[in-house]
């Protein structure tokens, strides 16, 4: 059983000072925190008759899909390929998927200059929560996807929230989904609801079988309600808390071997959380399952230096990807082969040539890997 009130003060504790500290405002949730009852009932029955979830690939003799259930997406107990996985359902697109190769977070500014160059990128992302209102925003995605393959990258679901995914914003992602046809569509390990109240940030978990249990019951909630699996992304964190007993790469490993959903590998993220805490960068990296990750993310940080010297390095989305990050992005793809990557340009963000540079240098390194994999292969 999950001690709601314990699990929600030690998360909240951090929440409020990092809240305090940013000066982030607070808005209030609307909705209840049950999962709709076609959820429950699914997932009741899954388990009553142990059947496999096959997520569009029927690779068992009995799996829900084979049984006409209302959900072919969820936990599956056999591996998947996700560089091969078929997405199922009305509701996306098999016709726009995402390629393996680089791409642009798609931000406002850059609109208006997407639509007049029709740019020469692969694919681009976009968070989700950006363009739930409608109005021009989501007409100018309309427009933009016509030329090129969207992913949906999500930042208010809050997996790691114990009181429970809020439906109402489960809804609203489902609505977006349905509009924007994506290739992929990714969530954070991390919480931003307490309470019915939304904080903005991101906020940190204790690596704890309390908070394992808690993350992957929402992810199995979300894949099923959604139809389709989706990608969860590792975070950048600056504190750690105490009754932490899990390595953070065990636990994205533990939630995708749980729920079969995949991973997000943000190397950045990996980079920046190492040096804040003291971790082997390239050891994280070959902890995370190969066939699990289906996405990296790439993006700047900033290094600050406190009032007693010590270095602590910022996930702010603000600058170019940093050599050492590059280095880590080769080691990545050198073990989890050519995946989608996306640069990632959310603070002082620059000109659209910018952001395209970085993402034909990610293309090179991914055309080298390839070629590197190959000769290594006929050798």
């Amino acid at each position: 059983m999950i001690n709601r009130r314990l699990f929600a003060t030690s998360t909240l504790t951090t929440a409020v000072g990092l809240a305090l500290a940013m000066q982030a405002p607070a808005v209030q949730a609307q909705g209840t925190a049950n999962p709709p009852q076609i959820v429950k009932d699914n997932m009741e029955r899954m388990a009553k008759n142990k059947l496999e979830k096959c997520f569009g690939i029927n690779a068992a003799a009995k799996n829900d899909c084979a049984e006409g259930a209302h959900s072919c997406a969820g936990q599956a107990t056999q591996a998947r390929d996700t560089k091969s996985f078929v997405l199922p359902g009305p509701n996306v697109s098999a016709a726009n998927p995402i390629p393996a190769r680089a791409g642009i977070g798609l931000r406002f500014q850059h609109h208006q200059a997407v639509l007049d160059t029709v740019p020469d990128v692969a694919w681009m992302e976009v968070h989700t929560e950006n363009y739930m209102g409608g109005g021009t925003p989501l007409r100018y995605l309309d427009a933009i996807r016509r030329n090129t393959p969207i992913s949906l990258h999500g930042v208010g679901l809050s997996l790691g929230s114990a009181e429970g995914i809020d439906p109402a914003h489960l809804e609203r992602i489902q609505k977006v989904a349905e509009r924007v046809e994506p290739g992929l569509m990714s969530e954070h390990i991390a919480w931003n609801v307490v309470d019915g109240t939304y904080l903005a940030d991101l906020l940190p978990l204790p690596m704890t079988e309390e908070a394992l249990e808690v993350v992957c019951r929402h992810v199995d909630q979300t894949q099923s309600y959604l139809k389709r699996r989706i990608l969860v992304e590792n975070p950048s964190t600056y504190i750690a808390f105490g009754n932490s007993i899990i390595p953070e790469w065990e636990f994205m490993a533990a939630v995708a071997a749980r729920t079969g959903c995949g991973i997000l590998c943000d190397v950045n993220n990996i980079c920046v959380s190492a040096h804040n805490h003291g971790w082997d960068a390239l050891a994280y990296i070959a902890a995370l399952p190969p066939e699990a990750v289906g996405e990296i993310h790439l993006a700047g940080h900033s290094v600050k230096t406190l009032a007693d010297g010590t270095l602590l390095r910022i996930d702010d989305h603000g600058s170019r990807v940093s050599d050492e990050v590059w280095s880590l992005y080769r080691q990545a793809i050198a073990r989890f082969g050519a995946v989608p990557t996306l640069i990632e340009w959310d603070n002082e963000v620059p000109p659209l040539e910018v952001l395209l540079d970085e993402a034909f240098h990610a293309d090179h390194l991914i055309g080298k890997s390839r070629k590197d994999s190959a000769h290594a292969d006929a050798a």
